[in-house]
């Protein structure tokens, strides 16, 4: 990869602020030093999209539900087995483990 990094959550907030106070996209690039044309698109996303979070990343889905996890963090003092039995018998062993640690 070449050496892209994704804006900070403070660069993004201080974009938004300069240019909603007038401020030029030279100047909000001078000032922050990011490329004119990183301020341009992410001022035109915030517009398209009415805020400036990042949309969600692609990638397997979770084998598990927000419930479901929270029936396991509930559980975690039962063994894995158990917990495997009794809430979610087609997840291995590994990812309820690994939920429980997330918690």
């Amino acid at each position: 990869k070449t050496g892209r990094r994704e804006l900070t959550d403070s660069d993004k907030a201080r974009i938004a602020s300069l240019a909603a106070t007038g401020v030029s996209y030279g100047q909000i690039t001078a000032e922050l030093n990011i490329p004119r044309s990183t301020v341009r698109d992410f001022l035109r996303r915030v517009n398209d999209r009415g805020h400036y979070e990042n949309k969600p990343r692609s990638g397997r889905p979770r084998k598990t539900t927000a419930q479901i996890d929270d029936l396991i963090i509930q559980d975690k003092e039962a063994s894995l087995q158990d917990i495997q039995l009794r809430v979610v018998p087609n997840v291995s062993l590994r990812t309820i483990k690994r939920r429980i640690k997330e918690a």
